[in-house]
Order: structure tokens, then sequence, then C-alpha cells
């Protein structure tokens, strides 16, 4: 059994009304028009609506500053990130059209190692960083094949490096079977990774999962306990001060 959480420490959801669909492997609807022009990019959430344009402003100018960084040619010569409207309030999504889908995560953890090393936020009304890797429409079938191009081969036990958890959101009238697509990314991982255990505790890995708008936007991020469950707010608080001499 895999650990998941159908919700957001961050951001609270209604229900919405009347019965969701269960979005399996018949039928499975499109994934929404603005993830064509690509779907690599970040999640992001901040403590509240009237923040959200500074957040996103924050969180720009902190991403061109890691990626002005990297000497790579995909970097230096790639487009920016730019905002992308789902038209769900409170879902801010930044998106980069050149992007592989390792950059979001590397850069999301260089910001979070830099909040842990110096206790200070690079983008302080950014709660939440999620990268995104992929996205594809809202059923298990999609969602495996997606997954399985991310997913790698866990670490030893001794390592404390064969732990996963998933991470589930799911928002609106269109979803996914909770427990079709857990249990399909459980014998996903264990065909990639028979050592893996769950751990809802101290996870080394996560698979986030994030349904809105008959789209599933997924990726696979390490240190994800380490890292505060990519909580940007968390990882500068945990910093432990020097103590006065």
């Amino acid at each position: 059994e895999i650990d998941s959480q159908e919700g957001d420490e961050d951001e609270e959801v209604a229900p919405s009304s009347g019965k969701a669909a269960d979005t399996g492997n018949k039928d499975s609807p499109a994934a929404a028009p603005w993830t064509e022009a690509g779907s690599v990019g970040f999640r992001i959430s901040c403590e509240s609506q009237a923040d959200e344009k500074k957040a996103l402003t924050q969180c720009m100018k902190m991403l061109e500053a890691l990626r002005a960084q990297d000497a790579s040619p995909s970097a230096l010569g790639g487009s920016s990130y730019a905002i992308t409207r789902t038209g769900l309030a409170g879902l801010l999504l930044l998106r980069c059209t050149s992007a592989a889908p390792e950059e979001p995560v590397a850069l999301a953890a260089r910001a979070l190692e830099q909040a842990l090393s110096t206790g200070v936020s690079p983008a302080p009304l950014v709660v939440r960083l999620l990268p995104m890797q992929a996205c594809c429409p809202a059923s298990v079938d999609a969602v495996l094949e997606s997954l399985e191009g991310l997913l790698w081969p866990l670490g030893n036990a001794e390592a404390g490096e064969d732990s996963y958890r998933v991470e589930l959101k799911q928002r609106g009238s269109v979803r996914i079977d909770s427990k079709a697509l857990i249990d399909a990314i459980g014998g996903l991982v264990e065909r990639i990774s028979p050592h893996a255990r769950p751990d809802l505790d101290c996870a080394q890995m996560a698979i986030t999962i994030d349904v809105f708008d008959g789209t599933a936007c997924l990726a696979v991020l390490p240190g994800w306990h380490r890292l505060h469950g990519y909580n940007l707010c968390k990882a500068a608080a945990a910093t432990t001060a020097p103590a006065a001499v």
C-alpha cells in the first residue's frame, strides 16, 4: 500500500458538488489546451490571494537568478518562465516551453538548499515550490505512461534512499479513481525498485500528482523529507540560528 494525501497543507480545496467522475482507463479526457505549448514548470502557493502577484514576481526573479548561475547552453539560451492561466482561482503555474523535465527539480532543490543554509527564503511570499515535469490527461493509463519516463531506481536502505510516498491532490469534477491509481503506481514503483518501501513520515522521494481541469501534473521529487516537502517557508524556518557568544 502506498501512502497518499488528497489535499495540500498549504491550500484547502472545497469538495465539488455532485459525484466526481471516475476517470480510469476508458474515455479519458484530453489534457487542458494550455499544456500544448509545454508542461514543464512549477506550481506555487502563497499564504494569501492578495499576495499572488507579488509571489509570482518574486518567484520569477528567483528562477532567473538561479538559471543565470547555470552556464549550460540550455539554460543560457532557453526562454524564461512565464505565468500560465488555468482559469482556477488559487492555482498559480509558471511554465517554460524550452526547459527539460529535470530543470525545475534542480532549480527548486537549489532554492530550498539556499533557504536551509541561510534561514532566508529567496522568495519570501512563496510557500510551496512544486516542480511540474510532465502533464497528461487525467487517467490511470496516461499517468503511468508519463511516470514511467520520470521514475528512477531508488537507492539502498542503508543510505535511507529506499523510501517514497505519493502526494495526490484532486480538484474539480473530473477525477481519477484514487485506489486504482495508487495500486497502479505501487506496481510501477515495485517493478522499477523491488526494494522500495512507502513511508508517510520520512520519505526520501515523493511522486506528486495534481489533478485539475482534466489534466494531471506530475513530478518525481528527491529529498522530499529533508527539503520539507518543497516548502520554502518551512525550509527557511528550520535553520538553526548561531548561538550568541
